[in-house]
């Protein structure tokens, strides 16, 4: 509990884009905690094709599963909206 309090203390002097730097060359294993806004705005994020639109025009989540004889579009179907086409959809299954 003592150290978590000196940390929490030094570590508030500066900002967490001032300390990776200072902590990288000193050789510690760190890296910045983002929240989803900032996840989903990383370039790697958009190079895996990890944010599509659906034909409705909504973003989510793409496929995390990418397989190189696989198409992995940037345009997916939307989802049904109505009981009867998601009967439909499901019966398919």
């Amino acid at each position: 509990m003592e150290l978590t309090t000196l940390l929490e203390k030094a570590l508030s002097k500066k900002s967490m884009q001032e300390w990776l730097p200072i902590l990288e060359q000193e050789g510690v294993p760190v890296a910045a905690v983002n929240n989803l806004k900032e996840a989903v705005q990383e370039p790697q994020m958009k190079w895996r094709n990890m944010i599509v639109e659906t034909t409705n025009g909504m973003k989510v989540i793409g496929n995390p599963v990418k397989i190189s004889s696989y198409d992995d579009p940037k345009i997916v179907n939307a989802s049904p909206t109505n009981p009867s086409s998601l009967k439909e959809v499901l019966s398919k299954l």
